[in-house]
């Protein structure tokens, strides 16, 4: 929360804006994720070796991103593979 002038500065928008990439983040472990465990219950454990590696993917997408929806795709990415993750482990 501490860095939302800084990303909104450099994406453009306003900080409420940029305050939504948090909120993005929560619905996406919140709505995504139990959806992801529900569907991945019956797969084998390296699910969570694909899980990390969609972690992974996200946050390399959001660190490269430079407009807003890049990098709100790659938050909800790594924040669906959080928390299947967490509930699958």
């Amino acid at each position: 929360m501490g860095l939302l002038p800084e990303v909104a500065a450099e994406l453009g928008g306003s900080i409420p804006g940029a305050g939504l990439l948090i909120s993005g983040y929560a619905l996406g472990v919140v709505i995504g994720a139990p959806l992801l465990t529900v569907l991945g219950g019956r797969l084998p454990r390296k699910m969570l070796l694909g899980l990390m590696v969609l972690f992974i993917a996200g946050n390399l997408v959001s660190a490269l991103a430079d407009t807003y929806g890049v990098l709100m795709s790659g938050r909800v990415v790594a924040a669906l593979a959080h928390g299947a993750f967490f509930g699958s482990a």
